[in-house]
């Protein structure tokens, strides 16, 4: 049965008020499948994070040599001239 059908043949039938609570329910059994979700994921110590070899680099490495810095500010200084 697609989407079409189940609302020609139960929801178009509802008053509203049915229509309410029927989205209040779906709404409620969303939201506890959500915590159930993240009770089943294990949690991870904020003090000691296990993180490879990549992700500590890209962690704590530079966001921006200095060399393409001095050359976006060199940029910027050229577009804010241009203005």
């Amino acid at each position: 049965m697609n989407i079409n059908q189940l609302y020609h043949t139960y929801l178009s039938q509802l008053n509203w008020k049915e229509k309410l609570e029927l989205a209040e329910l779906l709404m409620q059994s969303t939201i506890e499948s959500i915590k159930q979700k993240n009770q089943a994921r294990p949690q991870q110590n904020d003090k000691d994070p296990e993180y490879t070899p990549l992700q500590n680099k890209l962690l704590n490495g530079p966001v921006m040599a200095n060399e393409d810095y001095e050359l976006y500010l060199e940029k910027k200084k050229h577009f804010d001239k241009w203005k």
